[in-house]
């Protein structure tokens, strides 16, 4: 009888993953029949694999904790998706973390077929990944501290050093850990302000899980929260441009992170704050009509700059 052998394979992966599973269950995750599941039981079974049969109306399916899965099995896809990955590991900015992505390819290429392996070759020569900044390197330990604070909801006790190098001492209550624009970003009610902050990871010097537990309102939005605090840091040009309709119309044609919006009767100010007013000019024109620019007023001159150099780059192209 033909059984497929990824079908197999899921059905071991199923087992190692659940402690205990039910022959409806392990059906209903591979779409298929109870009979069927039965078969692919027994099947694995006769492979040597030790898979405990519990009988009855209650019964189900236990994998002995002590086997271990055979060498991976990658499709290309898969091969793919694992590689980009771990490449993409190097712009987390976790210390270790690098050293501990390059054993994990080395394990993985030791069971893949010689193929494979070329491929993930090729793509760690080919793609290129942000380089990392060292000023932004934290802990990995502090962020699974934070990580397991966040899902226990406990209180933690942080040292933390601000943008003017000051070291405060607060307690916080972690509602979300937010990785934006490469950059870690804590989110949570900071008992020393009594209000709402947004903690920069790598600022945090020392982190202590507190007994405490708190409780997170259900319909917070983390990432929501960081896009509008990265959007108030203070920068040297803020830019405000007016466009028809609301603030849920208007957000989707932004880039995250770089605004704030006020619903007003005429339609929503927007404002977008930058270190360099030419640079905002380009943005502006790259954007779909429909708006107006309110200010600030050099902002004319600067669009007037950015055009004349793009038709002068036209004009230099033109036969």
């Amino acid at each position: 009888m033909y059984y497929p052998s990824t079908r197999l394979f899921s059905v071991l992966e199923l087992l190692q993953a659940h402690p205990r599973l039910t022959g409806a269950e392990i059906a209903e995750r591979l779409e298929v029949d109870g009979r069927t599941v039965r078969r692919y039981i027994m099947r694995l079974q006769e492979l040597g694999i030790p898979i405990e049969t519990e009988k009855g109306r209650y019964g189900g399916y236990r994998l002995d904790q002590k086997f271990k899965l055979p060498p991976l099995v990658f499709q290309s896809d898969e091969v793919l998706a694992v590689t980009l990955g771990l490449l993409f590991t190097r712009r987390l900015h976790l210390t270790g973390i690098q050293d501990a992505s390059e054993r994990v390819m080395q394990k993985i290429e030791q069971v893949m077929p010689q193929r494979l392996v070329d491929q993930m070759t090729i793509l760690n020569r080919v793609v290129e990944m942000e380089p990392q900044d060292d000023w932004y390197d934290l802990s990995a330990d502090i962020v699974l501290n934070m990580s397991q604070a966040v899902h226990d909801q406990n209180s933690i006790w942080i040292e933390y050093g601000d943008r003017t190098r000051q070291t405060t001492s607060r307690k916080v209550d972690p509602y979300a850990l937010v990785f934006m624009l490469g950059m870690w970003y804590l989110v949570g009610y900071c008992h020393l302000r009594l209000d709402m902050r947004t903690f920069r990871v790598d600022r945090v010097q020392s982190l202590k899980v507190m007994m405490a537990q708190f409780e997170k309102p259900a319909d917070f939005d983390a990432n929501r929260f960081v896009e509008d605090a990265i959007a108030r840091t203070p920068n040297i040009w803020t830019v405000e441009l007016l466009f028809p309709g609301t603030i849920e119309e208007v957000r989707p044609k932004l880039p995250k992170a770089v605004a704030t919006y006020e619903q007003r009767p005429d339609g929503v100010l927007v404002r977008i704050k930058s270190p360099n007013i030419d640079q905002m000019a380009r943005f502006i024109l790259q954007l779909e009509s429909g708006f107006k620019v309110v200010g600030p007023p050099e902002m004319e001159n600067a669009l007037k700059r950015v055009i004349a150099k793009s038709d002068a780059l036209i004009k230099s192209m033109t036969p």
